[in-house]
């Protein structure tokens, strides 16, 4: 058989994900939105679902689309740039972007140092832990844990929630009006059942987890932070300093 004889056909899943691309690129489709189901399009094209489920598959490895198990497929909002550099404010990088956010005390208890990051403290000081979950745009963005001393910030919860949840503006209750990152970690890893539930990420989900120490300008530490950010959401912008 000669070459003539030979046609390309696209297959039927890259059609589907180019028919998909479209409607995002069009607007028919925005961030946040949920996609047909795998039920749904197998209908539409006379496929199977695992030839749709390819489709979507791919359109997720372009970071186009988020699969959510057990609550759909979803548009993929454009990733917020998020700077990690010597200051580090949530609301002040997102604001960057011209978002708006807000943040939510889930807890504040009461534990020792040898359970928290180091500080500076000896093993058995208290310090305040404390979880914030941060929204932007009305998305979950991060679910962040702050240890802080006791002895130093008396009444800290209190006076986190008068203020809407914003560290640095509690801080400032304590005189300190700015202050710095020394280090930040970050690695990629599983999220927890509770972070998926919070984050909306689905099940098994992955998030990117961060590890940092501030301090005041005179170098003392004043809280380490723990972040689990939705990795699909953000991207890390390092800032030179």
């Amino acid at each position: 058989m000669g070459d003539d004889n030979v046609k390309s056909v696209e297959p039927v899943w890259k059609r589907i994900a180019d028919d998909l691309a479209d409607e995002i690129d069009c607007g028919t489709c925005k961030a946040g939105d949920a996609l047909p189901t795998a039920q749904q399009l197998s209908s539409r094209y006379g496929v199977n679902r695992h030839t749709v489920l390819q489709a979507y598959r791919f359109l997720a490895s372009q970071g186009r689309v988020s699969v959510e198990q057990g609550r759909g497929t979803f548009v993929t909002a454009q990733r917020i740039p998020y700077p990690v550099g010597r200051h580090v404010s949530f609301r002040t990088n997102l604001a960057k972007s011209g978002l708006e956010s807000s943040n939510t005390v889930l807890d504040a208890t009461v534990t020792t140092a040898e359970f928290a990051p180091s500080i500076g403290l000896r093993s058995d000081a208290k310090v305040w832990c404390i979880r914030i979950l941060s929204v932007a745009g009305e998305v979950p963005v991060s679910i962040s844990t702050h240890y802080l001393p006791v002895e130093r910030f008396p009444g800290f919860p209190e006076r986190l929630t008068a203020h809407a949840g914003s560290i640095s503006a509690t801080l400032k209750t304590y005189g300190i009006s700015q202050y710095q990152r020394l280090n930040t970690r970050l690695h990629a890893r599983l999220a927890t059942a509770m972070e998926s539930r919070l984050l909306q990420i689905g099940e098994p989900g992955s998030v990117l987890h961060s590890a940092g120490v501030d301090a005041d300008l005179a170098g003392l530490p004043l809280q380490a932070v723990e972040t689990a950010f939705a990795g699909g959401r953000i991207e890390v912008v390092v800032e030179p300093e």
